[in-house]
């Protein structure tokens, strides 16, 4: 397979490319809060025209949704409150993704004001998440927490999609809190792949080794063929996790089954660039997985500053594979195993 397509395929899981909606748990919640006039939880009371799964909506088209509000994480609208929300619905192969409001649904809102008690979505990706419930919380602050800690009691009490639903929107929290790492914890052995993985990829935004030893542990443990959408999500924390005392931990990580986890691990050691790396990153240019078997080279490129033919970029690569590797293979037959080599190489 030509490495050019490879890069693609990963390109589109873990960079989130041609996608028409984000990767599940990949959406930061800070910015959207941010930009968001009214965060809360509502009940669906009406909407103009009725929503239907089957009719596509006419170009052009605004429909509108009357929401009761249960609760509010940001925002001055007095509760019990009625607000209009509205928006352009979904059409097939236009505005992919947008979402619609359908009535009797418990959801969660992320809403800018258009006017007086009328909203917009604040975007297409988290702006509403669907539950079964969301109990309020008396007595808590508005604000980033408390949002978090009505999704830490989703994930402790609701069912399996409630759970899902709020583990996603949880993993797009900078660094969780103490109450959420609590909540995901027994999920880390979940018999549901979805629900290990996305428990995992909250401990990992942690950013801390032992996250990451961990995470190592339980994949190395995990036999099920499922790959569920989270193990993406998963690779793109793995990437983020950049201590050096991680090296280890990553050099496993790239050997996984799991291609999200291998290029996860790899881009990490990638930013390190460390010299430390250097007997492996040689051991990984013969890779069965051509991505990894670049990202290999690169990284080398990038730790020694070689350049010229030491760093082809991805189109000249792929033109000779071979050619590149052999040149790295004989830097480190005549130089690189005496300065940087261990007892492995």
């Amino acid at each position: 397979m030509k490495i050019l397509l490879c890069l693609a395929a990963v390109g589109c899981a873990c960079a989130l490319w041609a996608w028409p909606a984000a990767i599940p748990g990949t959406v930061p919640i800070g910015p959207v809060f941010t930009d968001s006039d009214l965060v809360c939880a509502a009940r669906v009371q009406t909407a103009s025209p009725a929503a239907t799964s089957f009719a596509l909506a006419p170009a052009g088209r605004e429909d509108t949704a009357s929401i009761r509000l249960e609760d509010v994480y940001k925002g001055s609208e007095p509760q019990p409150q009625m607000v209009k929300v509205r928006y352009a619905p979904a059409n097939f192969g236009a505005q992919n993704g947008t979402p619609v409001l359908t009535p009797g649904e418990t959801v969660l809102l992320f809403l800018r004001m258009i006017s007086p008690g009328v909203y917009t979505f604040t975007e297409k990706d988290i702006s509403t998440t669907q539950f079964s419930r969301i109990s309020p919380l008396s007595g808590v602050p508005s604000g980033p927490s408390k949002l978090e800690l009505a999704l830490v009691q989703i994930v402790e009490t609701g069912n399996h999609n409630d759970r899902i639903n709020a583990m996603q929107l949880l993993e797009g929290f900078d660094q969780p809190s103490p109450e959420t790492l609590s909540a995901v914890a027994p999920l880390y052995s979940s018999p549901d792949p979805e629900e290990q993985f996305l428990a995992l990829g909250i401990l990992l935004k942690t950013k801390t080794p032992a996250a990451l030893n961990t995470v190592r542990y339980y994949l190395q443990t995990y036999w099920g063929a499922q790959q569920p959408m989270s193990i993406i999500a998963l690779g793109t924390e793995i990437s983020q996790i950049t201590n050096p005392l991680a090296l280890l931990d990553l050099e496993a990580l790239s050997g996984s089954r799991f291609v999200s986890v291998q290029y996860g691990a790899m881009q990490a050691i990638r930013s390190m660039r460390s010299s430390k790396s250097a007997s492996f990153l040689i051991r990984k240019l013969d890779d069965s997985n051509p991505i990894i078997s670049y990202e290999a080279l690169i990284t080398l490129n990038d730790i020694f500053n070689k350049n010229g033919n030491y760093g082809p970029s991805i189109p000249l690569f792929n033109k000779n594979p071979q050619n590149y590797i052999q040149l790295w293979k004989q830097w480190w037959k005549d130089e690189g195993r005496a300065r940087f080599g261990d007892s492995s190489s």
